[in-house]
């Protein structure tokens, strides 16, 4: 092999070694990256033109970070020219249920909702804190539980508990953004208090943009006892002291207006029922005396018309009072004992009475009893012997019936023999009859037949004719006297009575 051959063979080899180099080396070592599935990667190029005035995010030949990321997979840069950065993918969690672990129990995770700050944009107008699609800040739409792929130059997430109304429970909504609302409630696009509230459910909502209370509805209760019993003067100077059960609650169609007006529920009941309940409590306690507060149609007349008017007082305020019960009235000893002792002497002196009502419908009793018991035997005494007078006369009429019904049978036999002979003499009879009627027939059917030819020797002599057969033939030969035309007429008398 010549020289410049030798040197063509080395350079190729040397070209060939340098590109399996390249690529299974360089490239591989230094430019190709690798992102994990929980991963994403962001470029930062070297190279290419100048970001516009505003722009905060390179595309595709801009220099500076890169607004496309890189998803999971093997993916080639150019390490002189590139840069790769790698962050953790955005979770939003579904949340979990309550549950019960080693007799411990874990309460629900609520659901989570993603509120994004956008770092890129146009700038928001003025007034406006929530931002729409393209627009820099505080996106409107939340991410809802998901996993996603942003950029975190471009976009920054905050992760927030979704909103849960449990049962029992409305929720009141306070939009924060919108103009002013130019009524008592706002409409959706205004700012204030929604007239609409949730009902029970989980809601994925911009904390930044709505705020909710939760309220409870329904029925509970208010006791006044112990130090929180009502005291007032009574009519007649006395201070009374009542022990009392509120019932009241809330609609959710009145859940919007208590919350605006109150706030919360330990609100409602130191601003509205508890002063409402003693002042009404007051007014009312004040028409009646002691004594009434002992008696007890007086007691209930007073706790129907305390009622009445806590509905009455608190209706604008929409809340709903239904009962209002007394369980105790403390009045003074001074007027209690008299019109306690007056109260036992009565219910003795009735006692007595009812007891002695009772001894004389005891004895009363015991009369009737033994007029029952006789009158009892009498009627047992008179039924037996009826039911034994019914039994003979059954037994008589029962043997008359018999003899009677023997009687019948003997009857109808005997008459039964003599249709029987009768019928029988009958059949003779007929039988007689109808033996001589075949006779006489036949006689007169012959005699009918004979009178025709004249006399029985011709019709005898017509029968052997007629008997005899067509082929016949007859040779008539004369052999004198007393041979065939003598014995003619006895030998067809024979023929015919054979036939």
């Amino acid at each position: 092999m010549s020289s410049p051959m030798r040197w063509g063979v080395a350079l190729a080899a040397l070209c060939l070694v340098t590109a399996a180099l390249y690529e299974g080396v360089y490239r591989r070592m230094f430019c190709y990256v690798w992102i994990g599935p929980d991963e994403l990667g962001v470029v930062v190029s070297r190279v290419g033109a100048d970001l516009p005035a505003g722009q905060t995010l390179a595309e595709k030949g801009q220099r500076g970070v890169q607004r496309e990321v890189l998803g999971t997979g093997v993916h080639f840069i150019d390490p002189f020219n590139e840069t790769v950065q790698k962050f953790p993918l955005v979770k939003v969690t579904a949340g979990t249920d309550a549950r019960e672990e080693n007799g411990t129990k874990i309460p629900m995770k609520a659901p989570e909702v993603g509120v994004v700050a956008s770092l890129a944009g146009t700038p928001l107008p003025p007034g406006e804190f929530l931002a729409n699609p393209g627009q820099k800040g505080i996106q409107r739409k939340v991410l809802t539980p998901g996993v996603y792929r942003i950029n975190p130059f471009e976009a920054k997430v905050e992760l927030h508990p979704a909103t849960i109304i449990e049962t029992g429970f409305v929720g009141v909504v306070t939009h924060l953004a919108g103009e002013p609302a130019q009524e008592e409630f706002a409409e959706p696009h205004q700012r204030g208090v929604l007239r609409e509230p949730l009902p029970p459910g989980i809601y994925n909502l911009n904390p930044y943009e709505y705020q909710v209370r939760a309220i409870k509805v329904g029925y509970r209760e208010l006791s006044f006892a112990g130090e929180r019993a009502i005291a007032f003067p009574a009519a007649d100077g006395n201070t009374i002291k009542i022990a009392a059960t509120v019932v009241w609650g809330l609609t959710p169609a009145d859940a919007p207006y208590v919350a605006k007006q109150f706030g919360s529920e330990d609100a409602i009941v130191d601003n509205a029922i508890r002063p409402q309940v003693e002042s009404k409590a007051r007014v009312v306690g004040s028409s009646f005396t002691s004594r009434q507060f002992v008696e007890g149609e007086s007691r209930e007349r007073f706790q129907d018309e305390l009622a009445r008017r806590l509905l009455e007082s608190v209706e604008a305020q929409h809340l709903r009072i239904t009962r209002a019960l007394v369980r105790d009235v403390e009045v003074p000893e001074s007027v209690r004992k008299p019109l306690q002792a007056s109260k036992v002497a009565v219910e003795e002196s009735q006692t007595n009475q009812v007891k002695t009502e009772t001894a004389k419908i005891f004895n009363e009793l015991s009369r009737i009893r033994s007029s029952v018991e006789l009158e009892s035997a009498k009627v047992r005494f008179e039924t037996e012997k009826l039911v034994q007078e019914e039994m003979a006369r059954g037994d008589a009429e029962v043997a008359k019936l018999h003899a009677e019904t023997k009687s019948q049978i003997a009857q109808r036999q005997l008459e039964a023999s003599q249709l029987r002979a009768e019928s029988k003499k009958v059949l003779g009879r007929a039988e007689i009859d109808v033996a001589t009627m075949m006779a006489e027939a036949e006689s007169d059917g012959l005699r009918r037949m004979v009178e025709p030819f004249g006399s029985s020797e011709v019709y005898a002599l017509w029968r052997f004719a007629s008997g005899l057969p067509d082929s016949l033939q007859i040779q008539l030969r004369y052999a004198g006297p007393g041979t065939l035309w003598t014995d003619l007429p006895e030998a067809a008398k024979a023929t015919l009575s054979k036939n």
